[in-house]
């Protein structure tokens, strides 16, 4: 397309005398073809709208006087002749610091505090200190983009002023900055954004700043917030800032991950159970687990449920070492806990801690070989357990058993089969004695013979009978599978809320059963061998035989017994517990003194249980977080484009900055002042073409000392051996020069 052609619009010009009174004249001027203004009609451009003149005489005389006596509308004497640009590198300086050190300055001040990872005191900030930040935060954002304005204005005003022009799309773009969504998707922007005037590379450089500037703008207010207002975390304290005991607490150089030993670890009942019966101390403990689980027995969940037991097979009760039980449906559960010696340790730094400081603090465990540097999680036991019977056995009929275990993470469930000539013998040769009752201990099975990894298979036989005069008998049996695994977790205590050890594993709770059917191998598969398994508990003067550990007995009675109707659940649930307290209690806690020597030393293969001590308090730190890392890029990215821009004023031989035309109301009157272009037709209702806002506008002296608005048509709109008609050159303007002042 190409432009109208322009001709010289006739005005009244500005060494017009009459123009300087138009306003005092404009009730004595009729203007021909011209009507007020209705709604709905169409506005466009008048035509020969020529205004005269019907002034008394005596009015016109004393216009004239006042005119020659120069005393006429004398408050525009305020308005003085200004220089609209200049090229002083020490009045370009000024402008940096007044409007973009600031902002710049603030930033910097954050990004130190954050490298410092600056903390607040443990009783701060108060609220009022937090609602100062949000302030503080806030005037942050004015700030950048009073920083993110003058950039921009910088960058209309060269265009205005130099041989380029700026698009008409790009006038107002500064001002848009607070909100810029409605503006950047407007075709204000993208109709002068897509039509590059005569340099290219200064139009893309105009069109990326003007929309980066304005992302800035956007994320400047949430992302200044982020990073001013600091975060309530848990905050390392310095070793030498805990006093404490010399004391180092270990465990022996035996993984206890790899084989579990049926020898170590264990109390004898003859160590705490002095003057009592032995029934009585020994079943004391699991008879109160009974009690704590009544609640969730009596009621069995319909879906999973979670709740935390005391409990201790061996010795005193540890109320700090909670062992956690899940059950998941009716015959399935499991349950997990710290290991003791960790929990112990642990628990006396958080009496030792919490009768010497004040405030929040946790300490957290982890566990280093005395030979490596570096420190690694601790592990804990999962068990989890689930229960199957099997039809009534008829001897000497049955020959086979069968068990059936639905599996809620398995299309198919898991099936299990014994001959009685194999894996159940003492079931069958028990059955073959001539007895009318008997009381059956459980039977370990050989855990190999399932078809899954499993840590253990327990038979429960559940009565027996004779039928017809001894020619046959019967009985019911319950196959319970066990499944324990060693699993990474976070172990600590904050003895300001409580003195219990809190524990999480890596593995989230809702997917600890997928994980245990998915992952179970043959290597981290806890084998809880036949020795440990009766081996884990003892009678006076008993030997370690098959049937020597009463606590499976006793387990299932009180189940049978006790809970009879949720048998079912009773019994997975407290084998999950037995299991857990076995396995946590494996190794045996080491101390050693260094100031009075006590103890052995630990070894370089043995493990050192270390403490870390953490302050809950408000800090400046990235830790653990993107949208600070984000935040700050937005805000180094305003720093980017400041030095860019404080550069180019500097360094450029001709920046031009200038300070004119700072508000939109400044805009509107230099256009007033100016010309109305013939370029512009059927804009007076508003503008709906993208192709008006192509149109390149210019600021240009135009007569002695006098500025306007002109307007030219972009070289690629021009067709081919076309000059350029614009106003421009119709009116001769000349190139506004630095420090010149002008009305």
């Amino acid at each position: 397309m190409s432009c109208p052609a322009m001709s010289e619009e006739t005005t009244i010009g500005a060494n017009d005398s009459w123009a300087e009174v138009s306003l005092e004249m404009k009730p004595f001027l009729k203007t021909s073809g011209t009507e007020e203004v209705k709604p709905d009609s169409i506005l466009g451009t008048a035509e020969n709208n020529e205004a005269t003149l019907d002034i008394p005489p005596t009015l016109l005389q004393r216009i004239q006087g006042a005119l020659t006596s120069g005393k006429y509308l004398s408050t525009y004497k305020n308005e003085q002749k200004k220089s609209v640009c200049s090229n002083s590198k020490s009045s370009a300086l000024w402008r940096f610091i007044f409007f973009h050190l600031p902002a710049v300055a603030v930033t910097m001040f954050l990004v130190v505090l954050y490298v410092k990872q600056q903390k607040w005191s443990p009783s701060h900030p108060s609220a009022e200190q937090l609602s100062a930040l949000q302030f503080a935060a806030k005037a942050h954002e004015s700030l950048i983009l009073i920083s993110l304005t003058e950039i921009i204005f910088h960058k209309i005003r060269y265009g205005l002023l130099t041989s380029d022009g700026i698009p008409l799309g790009f006038l107002t773009s500064a001002f848009h900055l607070a909100s810029p969504i409605q503006y950047i998707f407007s075709w204000e922007f993208w109709g002068a954004a897509l039509n590059p005037t005569t340099k290219r590379t200064s139009h893309v450089t105009t069109v990326v700043g003007i929309f980066v500037l304005a992302l800035i703008g956007l994320g400047a207010g949430p992302f200044s917030a982020i990073v001013m207002i600091p975060r309530l975390m848990w905050w390392e304290i310095p070793p030498n800032h805990i006093p404490h005991d010399a004391s180092v607490f270990y465990i022996t150089n035996e993984s206890y991950e790899k084989a579990i030993n049926p020898a170590k670890g264990y109390l004898a009942s003859k160590e705490y159970c002095k003057g009592e019966s032995e029934n009585d101390c020994l079943f004391a403990n699991l008879d109160q687990l009974f009690d704590d689980m009544g609640p969730v027995l009596r009621s069995p969940p319909r879906t999973p449920q979670t709740k935390n037991v005391s409990f201790r097979a061996h010795g005193p009760v540890p109320r700090y070492r909670p062992i956690t039980l899940s059950t998941s449906n009716q015959d399935y559960a499991f349950a997990t806990s710290p290991m003791a010696f960790v929990a112990e340790v642990l628990y006396q730094d958080a009496t030792y801690i919490d009768s010497m400081r004040n405030g929040s603090v946790m300490i957290r465990s982890l566990r280093r070989h005395l030979s490596e540097h570096l420190t690694e999680k601790w592990t804990q036991p999962l068990v989890a357990v689930r229960c199957a019977h099997t039809n009534e056995l008829i001897l000497p009929n049955t020959t086979m058993a069968s068990f059936e275990f639905n599996d809620p993470e398995a299309a198919d469930p898991l099936n299990v089969t014994f001959n009685l000539d194999d894996g159940l013998r003492y079931i069958k040769n028990r059955w073959n004695e001539n007895m009318s009752t008997f009381d059956f201990h459980p039977v370990f099975l050989n855990a190999h013979k399932i078809p899954v990894p499993i840590s253990a298979a327990i038979l429960f036989p559940e009565n027996y009978a004779i039928r017809n005069r001894n020619i046959s008998k019967s009985a019911n049996v319950q196959l319970c599978l066990v499944l324990s695994q060693w699993l990474t977790s976070n172990i600590w205590v904050t003895p300001q809320m409580t003195s219990i050890v809190q524990t999480e594993l890596d593995i989230p709770s809702d997917k600890i059963i997928r994980h245990l059917h998915q992952m179970p191998t043959t290597q981290s598969t806890i084998n809880m061998s036949r020795e440990w398994l009766t081996g884990t508990s003892d009678r006076h003067n008993a030997t370690y035989t098959e049937f020597s550990n009463p606590f499976y007995s006793r387990i299932f009675n009180n189940c049978s017994t006790l809970f009879q109707d949720e048998a079912g659940t009773c019994l997975p649930l407290v084998l999950a517990s037995y299991f857990t307290d076995m396995l946590s209690n494996i190794k045996q806690l080491q101390e050693y003194d260094a100031k009075t020597s006590r103890g052995t030393p630990p070894g370089l293969e043995d493990v050192i249980i270390r403490r870390f001590f953490y302050i809950l308090q408000y800090a400046y730190s990235p830790q653990h977080s993107t949208s600070i890392p984000m935040g700050f890029a937005v805000l180094l990215l305003h720093i980017w484009m400041v030095v860019l821009h404080a550069a180019f004023t500097v360094l450029s031989p001709d920046s031009w900055h200038s300070g004119a035309w700072g508000s939109i109301g400044e805009l509107v009157t230099l256009a007033l002042r100016s010309r109305a272009p013939h370029g512009l037709e059927n804009v007076g209702g508003g503008v709906s073409s993208s192709e008006t806002w192509k149109v390149v506008v210019k600021v240009r002296e135009v007569g002695a000392e006098r500025l306007e608005m002109v307007t030219s048509c972009p070289a690629k709109l021009q067709t081919r051996n076309e000059t350029d008609v614009s106003e421009e050159n119709t009116l001769g303007a000349a190139q506004v020069k630095p420090d010149m002042v002008y009305s």
